[in-house]
């Protein structure tokens, strides 16, 4: 499928078989060639949502994480139109995120299990804290989002936070005035002033936003379990969640009567710190008859903040983080009440949950780990049974492969549990920040591998082996990076090295990342040729093999290429000269320009300039005499790109301005 982008003129390709989701509305495509970018085509497009389109992209929002090179907004970044003579728009392009899912599956404590099972509540508190950060930025630019749920809320594992499927949002144009509404809204994230309504003929205002921000929230907080849930006390069927939202039943309001308990389930909502206690209050107690009540999002950032500071870490099991209020871990209170289903399980407990699923999907008769091999195992009689092997050796490889991964917990997961326990609370970190990565738990295994015929290596044994040697200390990060992928490679057939594999590819994806921010760094501080040439090596491979922060490494790519391109660029000297000074302008030995009688500031374009070219810049005093050229001459060097210089001595100062139309700024890393 090949459209048109509009801003660019150019024609774009779409792979229509894959398609990365749909709707009632649109379905959103990959697109060929640019794995940053994916593209949502509707159904039926139309010239009003074209429009509201177009307002959207010329006045995007400030985006939080900009900064950490994250994309906490799936903004419209063009237009696509058909290819016709008379061009139709029927959607646009915007950034992929991948590598997040949706909030669900970590205020969910039984997919949260699944999905990273060392999610703690800081991380949960971090979580919230980055949404209210993405819903403010919104909110300062006059958007309300109107449709806030947790099927268009996406998470990575390391809490920072992504809202997709923007184009619904109600826009402001601010040329007339008029309003594109948000369409559609989840009842259960709805406030109860537009319970019942026709969303797409009622005008929504932030307070609206308000009201499901505090919602997803308090979901993250407290176990997954919305606000209005509780034990119905009346009479009859019990209401569904949007009759008790517009009725402002919110069971853990105790000014008046209200027809329901709290859920014995849910946690109590004591656990929470107070300030933050108080805006759930003001959010579904007072903000129902005065929406003006309900807290901003800059009032759940600062009391999250504080929240998070004063989390502790139980002395039982340090993946148990509660508030310093509390007397006693509520956590270990709740993993009780609930027949040991802890809501946090420590990585002791994650570690036998992996030898749990590996023994569970173990046969009954015994077979080799390894399903292929090189050389076939000695043949066994039928009549002899499988196998047999001794108590003590069973014990011997069982110990064995327990010290290599202990090992490896102690020396990786350790010291980052101490970390997180023993940061200071006062410690205020800036918004939106970035949490440390949850620890993932080495793989532990209790099979033990048939007896093989002598000088047969253990399948089991080597993949430890070559496990333990990829986090040597003694390997260079070059070595790394070639032994990450051989393992992955060399291993990928392995059913038994599914943990491991997984792992290997992290840090893979970590060290090649960190390759490309380290060669970003030495361009900055000795930009060349040759310091060009290795960002754009380092970005050509981290975009070959992963895929976590195209839009990072695709950026230092094209940065890269621009410092490496022999192809003429646009350059514009501006000249900040005083009455008593002028510059001549030498471009490759000959002279292009002087200023002379061009007063204060001048302008000078060369027109076809290229990274190889010289260009010298000489001020002088007086254009009649040669000996009153001043002492320093300037010599553009375009890897620095844009650029601030002075050409200076003791008669005066000529401040100059270099500037390339094409540059295309730093990369955000």
């Amino acid at each position: 499928m090949n459209l048109n982008i509009r801003s660019k003129g150019k024609s774009v390709c779409l792979d229509a078989r894959t398609v990365l989701g749909k709707g009632g509305e649109a379905r959103v495509f990959t697109v060929v060639g640019k794995p940053d970018l994916a593209a949502k085509i509707y159904h039926k497009p139309t010239q009003k949502r074209a429009r509201k389109l177009e307002i959207m992209i010329a006045n995007p929002p400030g985006d939080p994480m900009a900064g950490q090179g994250h994309i906490s907004i799936a903004w419209p970044v063009d237009l696509l139109e058909t290819m016709d003579p008379n061009p139709k728009v029927v959607g646009f392009l915007m950034p992929r995120v991948a590598g997040m899912s949706s909030v669900l599956n970590f205020y969910n404590p039984q997919l949260r299990h699944q999905k990273c099972p060392l999610f703690t509540y800081r991380y949960l508190h971090r979580t919230a804290r980055n949404l209210a950060a993405v819903v403010c930025a919104l909110h300062n630019r006059n958007y309300v989002i109107g449709d806030l749920n947790e099927s268009n809320i996406l998470v990575s594992d390391a809490s920072l936070v992504t809202i997709v499927d923007t184009d619904s949002f109600q826009v402001i144009d601010p040329g007339t005035g008029d309003i594109h509404r948000c369409p559609v809204g989840k009842p259960e994230y709805t406030p109860p002033e537009l319970q019942g309504v026709t969303f797409s003929k009622s005008d929504r205002i932030t307070q609206s936003d308000l009201f499901g921000l505090g919602v997803l929230i308090f979901q993250l907080l407290m176990e997954g379990f919305h606000p209005f849930t509780g034990i119905y006390k009346g009479i009859g069927d019990p209401p569904a969640i949007e009759d008790r939202i517009a009725s402002g039943h919110f069971p853990y309001c105790h000014r008046w009567f209200r027809p329901y308990d709290p859920s014995p389930l849910s946690p109590d909502l004591n656990i929470l710190h107070g300030e933050v206690k108080n805006l759930f209050m003001r959010c579904f107690e007072e903000g129902h008859k005065n929406p003006q009540r309900r807290p901003n999002a800059q009032e759940w950032i600062e009391a999250l903040s504080k929240s998070e500071a004063s989390l502790i870490a139980c002395s039982k099991n340090t993946q148990h983080l509660y508030g310093g209020h509390l007397g006693s871990c509520p956590w270990c209170e709740r993993t009780s009440a609930l027949m040991g289903r802890d809501p946090f399980p420590s990585w002791q407990a994650v570690r036998a949950g992996l030898q749990n699923s590996k023994r569970a999907k173990k046969p009954k008769v015994a077979s080799p780990i390894v399903r292929s091999q090189s050389r076939p195992l000695a043949s066994v009689s039928r009549s002899s049974g499988p196998p047999v092997l001794t108590r003590g050796l069973k014990q011997g490889l069982l110990a064995l492969g327990l010290f290599f991964a202990g090992a490896w917990c102690l020396t990786r997961i350790g010291p980052a549990l101490t970390r997180s326990t023993a940061a200071d609370p006062s410690e205020k970190a800036a918004l939106p920040v970035e949490p440390p990565r949850p620890e993932w738990i080495a793989p532990q295994t209790d099979e033990i591998p048939q007896e093989e015929p002598v000088g047969a290596p253990s399948p089991f044994r080597n993949l430890l082996n070559r496990f333990q040697a990829l986090d040597n200390p003694a390997l260079s990060a070059r070595d790394r990076l070639r032994l990450y992928p051989q393992f992955l490679e060399d291993f990928r057939d392995r059913p038994e090295a599914d943990e491991y594999r997984e792992y290997a590819r992290n840090q893979w994806e970590r060290l090649s990342f960190e390759q490309v921010t380290r060669a970003y760094q030495d361009f900055l501080s000795a930009p060349s040729q040759k310091t060009a040439a290795a960002l754009k090596n380092g970005s050509d491979a981290y975009l070959k093999h992963h895929v976590k922060r195209q839009s990072a490494a695709t950026h230092t790519q094209r940065f890269a290429r621009w410092h490496l391109s022999n192809i003429p660029h646009r350059l514009k000297v501006i000249i900040d000269q005083g009455n008593k000074f002028y510059v001549r302008i030498l471009h490759n030995g000959a002279v292009f320009a002087e200023t002379k009688g061009l007063g204060n500031f001048a302008s000078v374009t060369l027109p076809a300039y290229r990274l190889s070219d010289t260009v010298i810049l000489m001020g002088f005093q007086d254009d009649r005499f040669e000996d009153t050229q001043l002492d320093h001459a300037l010599t553009i060097n375009g890897y620095a790109g844009n650029q601030n210089q002075t050409l200076t001595d003791k008669r005066g100062s000529i401040h100059i301005q270099i500037v390339f139309d094409d540059f295309p700024g730093n990369p955000p890393l």
